[in-house]
């Protein structure tokens, strides 16, 4: 293949993978358009002003955090590239591996993985502990927190690793490596999707099938109606570390299953809690776990040719002490342009986050026929989670996946209309 060939036919893929899905989400006169947003209800009408005042209590605080999660990682890795520490870890891990490639590249990761971890941790820590327990969102203990990241930090170790091995070997071999990379990657994904609620997810929790019950009788059947087969519904005990209710679900083929936070159970109604699942069941029903799954494979295509142009570039005038695309010493490089792409296109991710989640509500009150269940729910999770109910149009945008909750009851508010017209 052309180097010509090995830049373009990425992007020409990548450009065809989003149109298709592009075309998926808005064609065939669909009910949500994409970066469509339903009108807002009136917030006076569902909130008192106390509510209003109690979300936004802490919203300095939980903006800037989110801000900083976002440019940290950035600024460290160039930092430190700016100052040699990039070509300095090569050479350390270099003499202690004696020079084997395969070894110093898993030092390298490793060192370097365990130093954004220690530069993330008070961020971290902030984030899912001191301020979830101000906002009277969690339960967990300081032990349980430990735990938990310590165990996150040996998972992600274990897988990203023996990826870097592999990475750096085909850049090693492959002049035009993004393409075979980018291949892994997708594969990576549905491996991770297929085993993760069957080898990662028991890791952090305990899963229990649900009984028998009037609630588990209205799952399964809502799911047969939603086109998906499933014989596995289960509890999470979610208590341990939080307040807050949820469902999700999760895996394929064989480990597909529904989870059930077992707080949803015990502090949710029957309809609230049907309204819950309904809405995970709409995102199976649009199909989009396969849409994250090609979207994921399309941005990994994208994102690493324009990473492989880069460290060309970088390796030919050697910036930063790089030598050659297979240099140890590119690895931050690399993760540093990724980082940089996704900030670049966080917008957009955003904007196809928010209108999944608008396709999940609107077809989880198509399945489970209950505007009024699916309004008490957005209010109880509003407050539940001390959210903003009224977030400026730059929040929106940038950074919030899900719809504003009083965009969300306009919403059912119109789907109700629309269902008393249709009788």
């Amino acid at each position: 293949m052309s180097r010509h060939a090995a830049i373009l036919l990425p992007f020409v893929l990548s450009v065809l993978v989003f149109g298709a899905v592009l075309w998926f989400m808005t064609g065939g006169g669909r009910e949500v358009r994409f970066f469509g947003a339903w009108p807002a209800a009136d917030a006076t009408r569902h909130f008192a002003t106390e509510e209003i005042a109690r979300g936004k209590a802490y919203i300095v605080e939980r903006r800037a955090s989110a801000v900083a999660g976002l440019l940290l990682g950035p600024a460290v890795l160039a930092i430190f590239l700016a100052f040699g520490g990039a070509v300095a870890l090569r050479d350390a891990c270099s003499s202690v591996s004696g020079g084997r490639p395969w070894l110093t590249v898993s030092l390298y990761a490793g060192c370097l993985g365990l130093l954004l971890a220690i530069l993330y941790a008070p961020l971290d820590f902030y984030r899912g502990y001191v301020l979830q327990h101000r906002l009277g969102l969690s339960v967990q203990t300081i032990g349980g927190y430990v735990l938990d990241a310590a165990k996150g930090l040996l998972v992600a170790g274990v897988i990203a690793i023996p990826l870097a091995v592999v990475l750096y070997a085909v850049i090693a071999r492959v002049e035009s490596w993004w393409i075979p990379a980018a291949l892994g990657s997708g594969a990576l994904i549905l491996v991770l999707t297929v085993l993760g609620p069957i080898v990662i997810a028991p890791l952090f929790n305990t899963f229990t099938q649900l009984p028998e019950s009037p609630l588990r009788g209205k799952i399964v059947s809502m799911a047969r109606e939603s086109g998906m087969t499933v014989a596995d519904v289960y509890v999470m005990d979610a208590s341990r570390r939080t307040r807050g209710g949820n469902a999700y679900v999760t895996g394929l083929g064989r480990t597909k299953r529904i989870v059930l936070y077992d707080t949803l159970l015990r502090d949710m109604t029957l309809d609230e809690a049907v309204s819950v699942v309904a809405h995970e069941l709409g995102h199976w029903n649009r199909k989009h776990l396969w849409i994250q799954i090609s979207l994921a494979a399309a941005s990994s295509l994208a994102a690493f040719t324009v990473a492989g142009i880069l460290l060309r570039m970088a390796s030919n005038r050697e910036w930063f002490g790089i030598t050659r695309p297979d240099d140890p010493a590119g690895l931050p490089f690399l993760l540093l342009v990724g980082m940089v792409l996704s900030l670049a296109v966080l917008p957009a991710d955003r904007a196809f986050s928010r209108t999944m989640e608008r396709q999940a509500d609107w077809s989880s009150l198509v399945i489970a026929g209950d505007s009024e269940g699916f309004i008490a729910l957005e209010r109880r999770l509003a407050l539940m989670n001390k959210g903003d109910i009224t977030p400026p149009g730059w929040v929106r945008t940038i950074l919030a996946s899900h719809p504003p909750v009083l965009e969300r009851i306009g919403m059912a508010e119109e789907w109700k209309n629309a269902e008393s017209v249709n009788r």
